[in-house]
């Protein structure tokens, strides 16, 4: 195997390897993308495409045009909506209006015809049209070309001809290519044996082609950045107040908190379950929303005994949330909520019961619900006298994103991805970006400051580098490109904005700011 290897030094093969690509590397092909472009590589997302083999991010479709999956070209990114737009009347048959009557004209237009075009020998009409980014129909009503008589050709033969050609005598012909001219003859249609068609050419000949307008593919509009919706096209939804997302989302997935809000943390479920029930079981719960198992008060019901932990009772839970709570749950579970002090000593089915899971609060007896499940009657508002409720309480609904703490609100913090704002005068490096109201807010994402009390703005990252994250506060905080890599455009916030050497080339410097110092590795 010969291997081609990228050098800390030199793209020459010696000792000192920072990374070895041979010929047996996989590389991501087009329609993937890969870290570094190689494996593991990932397919391009639907509405984006990638052309070339190594590619480290996939390119976006233009706008308004769909993709499947995996597109590797932009041809990929294609309308799924066709209609035929003519045009208006007014503006067909550019070289013709004044000499032609308009009746004719407007007959031809009935029937879709955009121009007549003059061809060339040895072209068919489909050639012709395409000349003009027009069409060619086979199937175009015979009127139209009827149309075209003796006098007819006389008159249009000379103008759309180049150079121009005059009709030193006329013919009726029955071929299919007419009407055309050959030598100093035009052949006009007979319209008693005649067959139209598009296909045909002759060596000698030149036809006289009625084009259509081309089937123009009107592309639905993507989603508007802030927006998704199925493929990325409409119809659209907003994203979740406090997120936005880039032009053609296809799914809440791609709504990303936005520099106010942050990312609310999923709530833990069931911590501290995990090594007491059986998986299958803890993945049923989790999949209901169950956060935890909570033991309510004498008399109290789910919803009251939920609330007391802030968080709800959903009355419209699968069943089978209650159905796994038999005999050995049960005396697994109720320990657990009651600080050790029911075990279940006692257990009784209870079929039908709206209360149970639950325990008596005299005694060490627990009731489960019944093993047939159309026999499970929960519901979270049921109360009994005596009676201690294990209640499947849910978190609460949370806002995608949440609105970012003031830092004096907060512990003078705030959660990761929020902009610090300070006073202008008090402000720390890093926090120079001036407001409206005089204050300084963060240096966002491919920016940085070192100081914020003598500037209004933060300087982008320079070229070859980047930095993905909030407050930057020397340039140190901008991240250099790796070797075999650069970045020609200051400010980039990502190190996917750093673009690979051409294939089969490398170089040895961090924070390169072109390829004019990738060089061709040399393989053994």
């Amino acid at each position: 195997m010969k291997q081609c290897y990228k050098f800390l030094y030199y793209p020459i093969c010696c000792l000192l390897i920072t990374h070895v690509y041979s010929e047996e590397t996989a590389w991501c092909e087009p329609g993937s993308f890969g870290f570094q472009g190689s494996s593991p590589c990932t397919l391009c997302a639907i509405n984006t495409f990638s052309t070339v083999r190594g590619s480290t991010a996939c390119t976006p479709c233009p706008q308004g045009r769909i993709s499947a999956q995996g597109a590797s070209t932009i041809m990929e990114c294609s309308c799924d909506i066709a209609t035929i737009v003519p045009g208006p009347i007014e503006q067909r048959f550019t070289d013709l209006r004044s000499h032609v009557a308009s009746n004719t004209l407007d007959q031809w237009a009935t029937y879709g015809v955009q121009e007549w075009v003059y061809g060339k020998t040895n072209q068919d009409c489909n050639e012709v049209c395409a000349g003009k980014y027009l069409l060619c129909d086979s199937s175009l009503n015979d009127e139209v070309i009827f149309a075209m008589q003796t006098e007819e050709m006389k008159t249009i033969v000379p103008l759309l001809s180049y150079p121009p050609f005059s009709c030193g005598s006329m013919a009726k012909s029955t071929s299919q290519y007419a009407p055309y001219s050959m030598f100093s003859t035009c052949f006009f249609p007979d319209t008693s044996n005649y067959a139209h068609t598009c296909e045909g050419k002759s060596s000698i000949g030149k036809r006289l082609c009625a084009c259509t307008n081309p089937t123009i593919a009107i592309c639905p509009a993507l989603c508007t950045a802030g927006s998704y919706g199925l493929n990325g096209i409409g119809p659209c939804t907003p994203c979740p107040a406090g997120s936005t997302s880039t032009a053609g989302a296809s799914s809440t997935a791609e709504c990303k908190c936005n520099s106010t809000t942050y990312n609310s943390p999923v709530p833990v479920l069931l911590a501290g379950y995990e090594n007491v029930f059986e998986r299958k079981i803890l993945d049923l719960w989790k999949t209901n929303n169950v956060q935890e198992w909570v033991l309510g008060a004498n008399g109290a019901d789910c919803d009251d005994t939920c609330e007391t932990k802030n968080m709800v009772c959903d009355g419209a839970l699968d069943k089978n949330v209650f159905l796994v709570l038999q005999g050995d749950e049960m005396k697994e579970l109720m320990p657990m909520i009651s600080n050790q002090s029911i075990n279940c000593a006692n257990l009784n089915t209870k079929a039908e019961y709206i209360y149970t899971p639950s325990a008596s609060a005299t005694g060490n007896r627990c009731y489960h619900s019944s093993t047939i499940l159309s026999d499970v009657k929960f519901t979270c508002a049921g109360t009994q006298v005596d009676r201690l409720r294990a209640c499947p309480c849910s978190a609460k609904p949370v806002d995608h994103c949440k609105i970012c703490p003031v830092p004096e609100e907060n512990g003078g913090s705030v959660p990761p991805g929020c902009e610090i704002i300070t006073p202008l005068l008090t402000g720390v490096a890093g926090s120079c970006q001036k407001d409206t109201n005089g204050f300084c807010k963060s240096c966002l994402p491919g920016t940085f400051s070192t100081r914020d009390t003598t500037v209004d703005h933060c300087t982008p990252c320079p070229a070859g580098t980047w930095n993905s994250n909030y407050n930057g506060n020397s340039v140190a905080s901008c991240t250099l490109c790796r070797p075999g890599k650069f970045s020609t455009v200051p400010g980039m916030i990502s190190a996917e904005s750093c673009q690979h050497c051409p294939e089969g080339t490398f170089h040895r410097r961090f924070g390169a700011t072109d390829d004019l110092n990738c060089q061709t590795c040399s393989c053994r």
